[in-house]
C-alpha cells in the first residue's frame, strides 16, 4: 500500500509567491495590488481606512493572449461578500474570473500554460 503525505498548508502570501512564479515561467504579465487601505491607530484603537473598494478587487490581473483576474485564497480562506459582488461584476462584463487555492495547483499549471488564440504585437505585427 502506497503512503500519502499530507501537503503543507500553504499561506495566501507563499501561494501569491507560487503562482507568480508560474506566470513569469509562461511569460505572463501580472498585477498585484496590496490592499491600499492603511491601518491607522489613535485612541488605542486600530482601523483601516482607505478605499474599501480596492479591498475587494482581485489578487492578480495577468495577461498574455488573453487577461484574467484571479483572487487567491488558501485552501480554507473565504471570500467576503464585498469580494464575491466584485467577481461577479467582473465576470458579467465578460471578464475571465476565477478563485486560485493551492489545492487547485495542476488546473492552475495548465490554464497558465495553455495558449488562448495567437495574438500579435500591435506595434510590430510580431507573433507573441
Amino acid at each position: 500500500m502506497k503512503a500519502t503525505r499530507a501537503m503543507p498548508k500553504l499561506s495566501e502570501a507563499g501561494w501569491l509567491a507560487q503562482v507568480l512564479e508560474l506566470a513569469e515561467l509562461y511569460r505572463w504579465q501580472w498585477h498585484h495590488d496590496n490592499d491600499s487601505r492603511r491601518e491607522v491607530v489613535s485612541g488605542g484603537e486600530s482601523k483601516l481606512v482607505g478605499d474599501q473598494d480596492a479591498a475587494d478587487f482581485p489578487d492578480l490581473v495577468l495577461w498574455r493572449d488573453r487577461v484574467i483576474f484571479r483572487e487567491l485564497k488558501s485552501d480554507t480562506g473565504t471570500l467576503t461578500p464585498g469580494q464575491r459582488r466584485c467577481l461577479e461584476a467582473l465576470r458579467l462584463a465578460g471578464a475571465d474570473v476565477d478563485v486560485w487555492r493551492p489545492r487547485d495547483l495542476d488546473r492552475v499549471q495548465d490554464e497558465l500554460y495553455r495558449r488562448g488564440p495567437v495574438v500579435a504585437d500591435v506595434t510590430t505585427g510580431e507573433r507573441l
